[in-house]
């Protein structure tokens, strides 16, 4: 692999960081591929539940996300939008209760991914 595409139609991205193909099997119990702020969401809660994970990314973490989450945020949003809102957790959806269960410790190992996102983001830009 040569090269690293955004897409077909885009072309190279000649900003990513190349990136050889998974040369070694890995034996976890969740892979999650692409490291947006959805991917390394589901990753930590997986981890936080005890599953070994891997998060496969061809590009950048964290690439055009925000992991900078405040209780306010989520709040807010849950506030803004209760109509939108499951009475019970479903597959799909979280109730308002399990949005807000353990929000402060989530927030904060949120906060942590994104402490660690932007030192690596901010390497790049040393270069």
């Amino acid at each position: 692999m040569a090269e690293t595409f955004t897409s077909a139609t885009n072309g190279p991205d000649d900003d990513a960081p190349f990136r050889s193909r998974l040369s070694f099997d890995l034996d976890v119990d969740i892979c999650v591929v692409g490291a947006g702020l959805a991917g390394l969401t589901v990753a930590l809660e997986a981890a936080r539940l005890g599953a070994s994970v891997a998060v496969l990314e061809g590009r950048h973490i964290g690439f055009q996300c925000h992991v900078e989450m405040t209780r306010e945020l989520v709040t807010t949003w849950c506030d803004m939008a209760p109509d939108e809102l499951p009475v019970a957790s479903n597959g799909a959806r979280q109730s308002r209760g399990d949005i807000l269960r353990d929000l402060d410790a989530r927030v904060r190992a949120l906060n942590g991914i994104a402490d660690g996102i932007y030192a690596r983001w901010s390497q790049g830009l040393e270069k």
